[in-house]
């Protein structure tokens, strides 16, 4: 047995020996932290990066890819301070196109980081190349501009490149950015869930669905609406299903055979399988038929309908059965999962996707995808590939294996490409419980990482399809954190542009708190959602959900706490932080002696802040409060002036606004 294992090894490194290893961090993209604008972002493999250097009046990033001696294709970021009034933006749009030696061709209102935003379609000065540009308000309200250019021969993905990159834009240099993905378009949910799917196929003007309860079910793939059923003639258990003109084939596991269904009416079943077989099959436009089926020592691939039956082996280390689709040019690809081969050449393969060639696998690349999570796969245009992943989620690869978009939604069951490239998902874990539509042309429907960070804002939308989103954070024990979640976008602080409520959930699932409209006055708008001072029980990761009420549109989320100040030998203290409408408030821990005096001064250092200062005492009371300051040199500025503590212990400096945003310096100093 043990020599039979090595043989095996080895017969499988040497077949990997060629190809590519899919995985992370063999990305289309790799991330980069923009350090002089607090940003990150994603950089197409190949392009190279450079950044304006101290001297220069802005920061400044340029992406760009070389042909030759010739600039193929070039990005430009630019970071305008936040006294940018909006009557400058327009200006800042020309300026962001002249410097890459392009004129508009359009302009077009949009929306960016949840608001209002400028974007245009652009050609360069010679005419040789085509572009874009768009420029808006970061969440802290400083102006980003973005503009782009490429050559349609030399890159003709690179409209795609540069939303990608566009909408990659992380609000901290040490978060990871935003993956490109594919936008949701509409979500189908059954109000009692159908047996679990046996398959999803996507045709010109058809998406269908399989299962055993409702037989075949065919829907409008650009609303999702139900246009015919027909349900199995006989109990079935359906495992697969493909399309070839107008006649489905479906595998039943439960008779061990191919299901032939032409218009509404069921035709004989053809070949013959193992036990429950057939696993998984595809269909070539002439109508031949490729399935899965059960061998003595593992799986082989039966072809029915050209000429004589015909049989492929497959690999003998297959630890599953291998799964089947067609590309658009109508290749057939096997994916053969694999136990994990742990050398210095093959370590972490886990699957091979081939095409089938003469009746013979040839292998395209690997994957390093754990056998047992990969449900369904679906080849689509541009050479890319779908996996659905169950309780995993899902993930795109493009032609060279390279992951390009990895989605951790839950319960991905079976997947499906459309002939213009959009996504169909059939989602649930042991049943089904919706079918999604989803576009590559449409922005991600998140900002940021997954995991919060104190002080870091991150964006998501809500509409009445996306009715809840959810984030963790990396909480301790006794720390106290205030989560808010608030509509950018909103003009009036009593209109609804999007209403949405807030959960924290314990590492044990369980709901600490809630909230729907904020408590108090800090959000700007009503319907704005804030946890204030919520301290943590147990340490451990939490889950903060925010769900739809009404309305629709983007969401900046935000979790920030306590931070401790300390005054130097000299009684002297000097810190600095941000207010936005996020963040309207930050606190600051002084732990001092009864009879204590301090002078503290709160000194805005950007945008339109208008400061002011609260001290609270220990027992969370106020102890002292002031918006403008006496002092006339210091203007709209706060200061508290020679406040004498009245016992021991740990105080709070509320660092907070009368109105404005920005960055503020907050000085303490000893008497």
């Amino acid at each position: 047995m043990i020599r039979k294992l090595m043989f095996l090894t080895a017969a499988l490194i040497g077949l990997i020996s060629g190809i590519t290893l899919a995985q992370p961090g063999n990305s289309a993209y790799r991330p980069y932290g923009w350090v002089a604008a607090d940003l990150a972002l994603l950089i197409p493999a190949g392009w190279t990066v450079s950044e304006a250097d101290d001297s220069a009046a802005l920061p400044t990033l340029t992406l760009s890819l070389m042909s030759g001696d010739q600039t193929a294709a070039l990005i430009r970021f630019a970071v305008l301070p936040d006294t940018t009034s909006d009557a400058d933006l327009n200006a800042a749009r020309l300026t962001a196109l002249a410097d890459l030696e392009m004129v508009a061709l359009s302009l077009t209102p949009t929306t960016w980081f949840g608001r209002a935003a400028l974007a245009a379609d652009a050609v360069s000065v010679d005419r040789t190349q085509t572009g874009s540009v768009r420029i808006g308000r970061l969440p802290d309200r400083r102006v980003l501009t973005i503009a782009g250019r490429g050559s349609p021969t030399l890159v003709p993905d690179f409209a795609q490149i540069f939303a990608d990159v566009r909408d990659s834009i992380a609000f901290s240099a040490a978060s990871p950015p935003t993956a490109p993905s594919y936008g949701l378009v509409w979500r189908l949910p059954f109000v009692e869930p159908l047996a679990e799917a046996g398959g999803l196929v996507a045709a010109p003007g058809i998406l269908t669905a399989v299962s055993a309860d409702q037989g075949v079910v065919q829907y409008n793939p650009q609303t999702g609406a139900l246009i015919s059923a027909a349900p199995f003639p006989a109990e079935a258990q359906p495992t697969a299903a493909a399309l070839t003109g107008t006649r489905y084939h479906i595998g039943d596991a439960l008779c061990g055979c191919v299901q032939r269904l032409q218009g509404s009416v069921w035709g004989a079943p053809t070949g013959t399988f193992g036990s429950g077989a057939p696993f998984d099959l595809a269909a070539r436009a002439n109508g031949v038929v490729y399935a899965v089926d059960s061998a003595l020592n593992g799986y082989r691939l039966q072809i029915l309908g050209d000429g004589p039956d015909r049989i492929v082996p497959f690999s003998a280390a297959a630890s599953a059965p291998p799964l089947l689709t067609v590309t658009p040019a109508d290749d057939v690809l096997i994916l053969e999962p694999l136990p994990a081969i742990h050398s210095e050449v093959g370590a972490g393969l886990r699957a091979i996707i081939s095409r089938l060639e003469n009746d013979a696998l040839a292998p395209q690349f690997a994957l390093d995808v754990a056998a047992e999570r990969i449900r369904d796969f679906a080849a689509g245009p541009d050479g890319r590939v779908a996996l659905a992943l169950g309780a995993g989620g899902w993930l795109i690869l493009d032609a060279a294996g390279r992951i390009i978009t990895s989605e951790p939604d839950p319960a991905a069951h079976a997947v499906a490409f459309g002939t213009n490239g959009d996504l169909y998902l059939a989602r649930g874990d042991g049943a089904l419980t919706a079918i999604e539509r989803r576009d590559p042309s449409l922005p991600p429907d998140r900002a940021g990482a997954p995991e919060l960070l104190p002080d870091v804002p991150v964006q998501g939308v809500l509409n009445e399809t996306i009715i809840a989103q959810e984030w963790t954070y990396s909480g301790t024990a006794g720390e106290e954190i205030t989560v808010a979640a608030v509509d950018l976008g909103r003009a009036d602080e009593f209109a609804v542009g999007i209403d949405m409520d807030l959960r924290v959930s314990g590492p044990d699932g369980v709901e600490i708190a809630y909230n729907d409209d904020q408590p108090g006055p800090d959000l700007f708008g009503v319907f704005d959602a804030q946890i204030p001072d919520l301290t943590l029980p147990v340490t451990g990761i939490y889950t903060i959900t925010v769900g739809w009420r009404q309305g629709a549109g983007t969401y900046t989320l935000g979790i920030n706490g306590n931070r401790d100040i300390e005054l130097t030998g000299q009684g002297v203290a000097e810190v600095s932080g941000q207010l936005q409408d996020v963040f309207p408030v930050q606190r600051w821990l002084l732990t001092a002696e009864a009879g204590a005096t301090y002078t503290i001064t709160m000194i805005a250092e950007s945008g339109d802040l208008d400061p002011a200062i609260e001290l609270l005492n220990p027992d969370g009371s106020t102890l002292a409060y002031n918006d403008d300051a006496s002092d006339r040199e210091l203007g709209f500025d706060a200061q508290l002036v020679r406040v004498t503590l009245p016992e021991g212990g740990t105080y709070v400096i509320e660092a907070s606004r009368f109105a404005g945003s920005g960055r503020y310096r907050l000085i303490v100093v000893a008497a």
